[in-house]
């Protein structure tokens, strides 16, 4: 034998549960044909209980999924129903008290099982009429909860009902109410007090999120728990007809109309509320980009730009797909079969009573179907999901009002040069109770070029880190090519063909037969780097000395003075786009014993060769 343990509900009655079946006894060696598997046979050994009190089974340990099953106890039928889509009921009658356990028994497809009870006297704390008044001050008590006037007199038409069967019932039929009333004293008590949030093990819970339930939950909470407590107390009813108890069974009506009624007002304010996330969307905006497949949004680097979330939200239906939804949307079709129950109850009161004349109940209405879009809220927005487009940028999101504001920013230690555009996809999600919708921002984001346009296709080139390209005019060939320039330079010669140390004569005096002037430069060398150029030189110059008489030469007293003079050029230089080089400043220069003028100096490659000029004076050089 095998010994199993499982979990019942344990709502009202928890039931320690233990199952029995055959040894497999097959010997492992001989090879058989497979033989179907045996059925099994399981004992449950459940809670003490008495007449007339509701059991409870979960199907978390027995699998029903029938609405209704035949029990058999002792040759007689026990009817097993439905609660809810994880809970069964059942309760006894006339049973006799004795030592031993009964055994109720049923079959679920060739399984059969077996539940045991002890079975208790019921023991009266109070007479039956205390009893009664007890129960009475309740329902006047729940009475004065409701506010609509016409729901009142509903109640007020039940009691009396209730009062008068009450007044000509005979002792044994009090006290066999004060009995039935009693042992299901909690089952009453929740259907006359109609709040009921706080039994969490028969209703679903909410989600955990960052806020407190929303008081829509809470009324899905509180619906949930009347539905179960209403399809619990069914058996109250159905047990009452059974048996012949008018007067438990006006108690019952009673009892379930204030818990119906309750209920009711829940389900016509649930139902017209749009609560359920359908869609989710940004389509207020109208993209600057278009692209083959979906629209995409552009904004520049280090811009914020507030795009608008509308959410879409409609009220419950059939077609609810969020577990809170379609478990309320259960439960209303449940309160619907539970409504045919109760009539079938009030029938038998009024069938049984000539002066009563209860009104059945009306089932509850199917709403209509409503529905609105609007944008996210504050709240809604600290739920949402948002997730990193580019690994690329980093990206800032802030409540916008209405939406979410985004910023892009270039990260540190990235390379974005020659990157006119990234793209980007924010995903956007909010996952509540209610629903879960998404959507999708695909957007493009302009980088700033090195000459601080958005999207730009200018550059930094990178042999020569200069930003070309785009708006800037400038070609990498034009800007990178190598400065000619650059380099040591020597001079080789002068004024175009003398050589350096070669003397430049002028003032011939034919008489005498020599020259009065005489200069030459003596040697020059040039250093130029990317932005300066450095001359050192040195000149020679000659003028004569003699003396003259009434404007005769006295060639005999002719006399050439030589002077040695170093020169210097230190400037910085722009090349133009001629190929010439201006020095950035004019210099002093001077030939002979003539006063030192400002010029302007030039460079410029002749071949291999450089040649400064500031106009008398050309030096050539080379390397």
């Amino acid at each position: 034998m095998k010994t199993f343990f499982f979990k019942i509900l344990s709502i009202v009655c928890p039931v320690c549960i233990t199952s029995c079946s055959e040894s497999d006894n097959s010997d492992l060696t001989n090879n058989k044909e497979p033989t179907p598997e045996e059925s099994k046979t399981f004992t449950f050994k459940g809670n003490t209980t008495s007449n007339y009190k509701v059991n409870l089974i979960s199907s978390d340990s027995i699998p029903i999924n029938t609405d209704k099953l035949n029990a058999e106890l002792d040759g007689k039928t026990v009817e097993i129903n439905r609660v809810d889509e994880k809970t069964w009921a059942y309760l006894f009658s006339g049973l006799t008290i004795s030592e031993n356990d009964i055994l109720l028994n049923f079959k679920i497809n060739d399984d059969s099982y077996t539940i045991s009870h002890k079975i208790q006297k019921i023991q009266l704390k109070s007479t039956p009429q205390q009893i009664n008044d007890s129960y009475l001050t309740e329902i006047n008590n729940a009475k004065k909860e409701i506010s609509d006037p016409k729901l009142s007199s509903v109640i007020t038409n039940h009691s009396n009902v209730f009062n008068h069967l009450w007044s000509n019932a005979s002792q044994e039929e009090k006290q066999q109410f004060a009995e039935f009333y009693s042992v299901n004293k909690e089952i009453f008590d929740k259907l006359i007090d109609g709040n009921q949030s706080d039994n969490q093990n028969n209703v679903f819970t909410a989600r955990a999120t960052s806020i407190s339930i929303s008081d829509s939950n809470k009324q899905a909470l509180v619906f949930g728990a009347s539905i179960f407590t209403l399809g619990e107390s069914i058996h109250l009813g159905a047990a009452a007809v059974r048996l012949g108890r008018p007067l438990i069974a006006s108690a019952f009506v009673l009892s379930a109309s204030v818990s119906f009624i309750s209920a009711e007002a829940i389900w016509e304010n649930f139902s017209n509320k749009k609560l359920e996330l359908v869609k989710m969307s940004t389509n207020s905006i109208t993209p600057k980009v278009f692209s083959v497949n979906n629209s995409t949004f552009q904004q520049n680097e280090g811009q914020t730009k507030s795009y608008p979330i509308n959410i879409t939200l409609q009220n419950i239906s059939e077609n609810s797909k969020s577990p809170i939804l379609s478990r309320v949307w259960n439960n209303y079709k449940s309160l619907v079969t539970i409504t045919s129950s109760i009539n079938s109850v009030i029938n038998f009161v009024n069938d049984f009573n000539p002066f009563s004349n209860i009104p059945v109940l009306s089932p509850p209405k199917l709403p209509p179907a409503l529905s609105e879009t609007r944008t996210i809220n504050e709240e809604e927005y600290y739920l949402l999901a948002i997730s990193k487009g580019s690994s690329k940028l980093e990206q800032i999101e802030t409540f916008s009002g209405s939406g979410i504001n985004l910023n892009f920013n270039k990260k540190e230690n990235e390379d974005y040069n020659k990157i006119k555009k990234i793209q980007t996809s924010v995903g956007i999600s909010l996952d509540t109770d209610f629903g879960s919708v998404n959507t999708n921002l695909p957007i493009e984001v302009l980088i700033k070029d090195c000459n601080e346009d958005f999207g730009g296709e200018a550059y930094t080139t990178e042999e020569c880190d200069v930003c070309v390209g785009g708006n800037t005019g400038k070609t990498e060939e034009e800007e990178c090519k190598e400065n000619p320039f650059i380099g040591n330079w020597t001079a080789i010669s002068f004024n175009g063909g003398y050589s350096i140390g070669e003397l430049v004569k002028s003032g011939f005096i034919s008489e005498c037969n020599v020259y009065s002037q005489q200069w030459t430069i003596n040697s020059a060398s040039a250093n130029i780097t990317e932005s300066n150029i450095s001359v050192n030189g040195s000149q020679k110059t000659g003028a004569s000395r003699s003396s003259s008489s009434e404007g005769v030469v006295d060639c005999e007293s002719f006399n050439i003075e030589f002077r040695n003079d170093n020169f210097t050029i230190n400037d910085s230089y722009t090349i133009k786009s001629d190929g010439i080089a201006d020095l950035d400043t004019q210099i002093e220069f001077g030939e002979g014993e003539s006063e030192p003028v400002l010029t302007s100096v030039t460079l410029k490659i002749s071949g291999s060769k450089l040649v400064l000029n500031n106009g008398s004076v050309t030096l050539t050089f080379e390397k």
